[in-house]
């Protein structure tokens, strides 16, 4: 891992803060090396780094100089050019010009000139690898971490659009944090900022070319792209660390671990969740009929004991930004390395799959209007318990506008729920994500590189619907893998369902809306009795058992703008010790993301 900030602008005060601030580091990523950490300091122009001890991290190189120049990058960066070693930024540093047409994968890779101050940021394809920047009139802040920005540039203020997404999607959407004034670059770029403060963005990865992909059945598409998974493979194995890939009964886990076992390059195998979850039941007879290095783990049973030390370090080390849902990944984050490993997993899968289209049984004839209003009122629903009116209205209309940019790019209505999920979710939520792993280990994907999007967006929608990318890949990669079920069924989209979709719209459109209401409020209360019969997650089980400490935290902050996001009074009641806890169940995803944001604003 290597923590970076660049500061173009910098008064001596704000300098002086962020060399504290990087010193500070090592209480959030307790596994980076205060030795490592290099400053260089260039009129008001500020460089620094902090990463992995490099006898831990080795062959990894993070960072190099040369004749005025500071090159080092961040993530898990591949190459299609052989020639060029992409973890070593001396390499880097010597190919620099050619890097947006031979880079890969999930990374950050920074050049910055002392002597003409000009600094260059080339992120990934999709923006796995988050890089944050504050840009204010003369003053420009990039970092990978956005508690680097805001410290070194005395930021406070929670950002209206980033805490109603967060709220209401899951993820900080679009080029959202919860800082104010601190945004994401966006991935498939070239970023260039001059010591004037002018900036320049070059694409290498555009949408608009994606858009206008030909859709065929190619059967030699499957194969290359079974290559380049495979080759993939081999090259992270290749760099002496240690490879791990997650296996799950999902389809996306399956097609990972098919293409490792075809490259025969060693790895472990690794299934998270009790002994009789599904994910463990299937990855178990995968392991045993293919004789793989496999082991369980489950950490959950030790949350409630340690979480506030789990809270503490998931929204530290995420920038809040990474639900307290998945706080158990950070109560099992071990605090020291020896070796730093490779860890594939199967996020961004789901591009190939039209998860955000068949989720929503939308038809494949639809107009931009209707698609428009058919996919933002799901995404976005009207009954959102423990939320304001104002937060739905932010986050619908910071959804519509990422919608209209994708038809503006070209995209077909149809395609716009996948590609919402292809250049938003995957990126924002997955990406976010890695954060809470990569002090231990470089995260990987071969679904977020551009063969596979490319491959992806280029497949037929019936294709893209019976997950036949998937399937062909595993049959070209390792075949005995088609013959192990999964653990949810593929949901079959009914060709009829053009007409249907037509005629409930037309009845949803003339009905009047005391008739809609009656109607959605029936669905909600039948919802409602059959999820009090249902056994709730282990993140319920939480919720209980930190009651009181959560309630604590967010109405001691009984001023905090938050609060302009959150429906108080529902929060009070909902949390009450008079309320059932099989009622307060339905609520626990969204109970955790309020909390998350009233952790992250008591971070200050």
């Amino acid at each position: 891992m290597n923590i970076f900030l660049v500061g173009f602008g910098l008064t001596e005060s704000m300098q002086a803060a962020a060399t504290q601030t990087l010193k500070s580091v090592t209480t959030v990523y307790p596994q980076l090396d205060l030795d490592t950490l290099h400053i260089w300091t260039e009129r008001q122009a500020f460089v620094g780094t902090l990463h992995t001890n490099p006898v831990v991290a080795s062959p990894r190189q993070y960072v190099a100089r040369s004749e005025g120049c500071l090159t080092f990058f961040s993530g898990t960066p591949i190459s299609w050019d052989g020639s060029i070693v992409p973890h070593h930024a001396a390499d880097l540093a010597k190919n620099w010009s050619q890097l947006p047409k031979t880079l890969d994968g999930q990374f950050a890779a920074v050049n910055v000139d002392l002597q003409k101050l000009q600094l260059e940021v080339l992120t990934d394809p999709l923006g796995m690898e988050q890089v944050y920047v504050h840009h204010r009139g003369p003053t420009v802040v990039v970092s990978n971490s956005v508690r680097l920005i805001e410290q070194t540039c005395g930021l406070t203020a929670i950002d209206e659009i980033g805490a109603s997404l967060f709220l209401s999607l899951g993820w900080a959407g679009r080029d959202r944090t919860l800082r104010e004034s601190v945004h994401v670059l966006p991935g498939g770029y070239l970023h260039r900022w001059e010591s004037n403060g002018s900036s320049t963005a070059t694409a290498y990865f555009p949408r608009t070319g994606l858009a206008r992909l030909r859709r065929d059945r190619e059967e030699l598409r499957v194969h290359e792209l079974a290559h380049s998974f495979t080759s993939m493979c081999r090259a992270l194995s290749d760099r002496g660390a240690p490879l791990g890939c997650g296996l799950t009964g999902g389809r996306d886990s399956r097609v990972v671990a098919a293409a490792v076992i075809a490259s025969g390059v060693p790895a472990s195998f690794v299934t998270m969740g009790s002994p009789d979850s599904a994910d463990v039941q299937i990855a178990t007879q995968i392991a045993e009929a293919l004789h793989l290095t496999h082991r369980v783990g489950y950490p959950q049973g030790m949350v409630t004991d340690r979480w506030d030390e789990g809270v503490r370090r998931l929204v530290q080390q995420t920038d809040g930004m990474v639900d307290l849902w998945q706080v158990a990944n950070s109560i099992s984050q071990v605090q020291q390395i020896d070796k730093l490993p490779v860890s594939l997993w199967g996020v961004g899968g789901e591009i190939g799959n039209v998860v955000f289209y068949s989720s929503r049984r939308l038809p494949p004839t639809i107009s931009s209007n209707q698609m428009l209003r058919a996919f933002l009122s799901s995404l976005v629903p009207i009954d959102s318990e423990l939320l304001t009116p104002e937060t739905r209205q932010l986050a619908l209309q910071s959804a519509r506008e990422t919608c209209q940019a994708l038809l503006d790019d070209g995209f077909e209505p149809h395609t716009v729920p996948d590609t919402f999920y292809t250049f938003d979710r995957v990126p924002r939520w997955a990406g976010t994500n890695t954060r809470k792993a990569s002090p231990v280990c470089d995260m990987f994907t071969p679904f977020c590189t551009i063969p596979y999007i490319e491959a992806a967006l280029a497949t037929p929608l019936s294709d893209r619907i019976a997950v036949r990318l998937h399937r062909e890949l595993i049959r070209a990669t390792t075949p005995a893998l088609l013959d192990i079920p999964y653990d949810k069924p593929r949901r079959h989209i009914e060709p009829e369902l053009d007409v249907k979709w037509l005629v409930v719209q037309a009845v949803k459109e003339a009905a009047p809306r005391w008739l809609l209401k009656i109607l959605r409020d029936g669905a909600k209360r039948l919802r409602q009795r059959q999820s009090k019969d249902k056994p709730g997650p282990v993140q319920a089980e939480w919720v209980e058992a930190k009651r009181e400490t959560i309630v604590d935290v967010c109405l001691n902050q009984r001023r905090s703008v938050l609060w302009d996001y959150v429906d108080r009074r529902s929060f009070e009641t909902i949390m009450s010790p008079k309320t059932a806890g099989k009622v307060r169940r339905q609520y626990c995803a969204k109970i955790l993301s309020i909390a998350t944001l009233f952790y992250y604003e008591a971070e200050r």
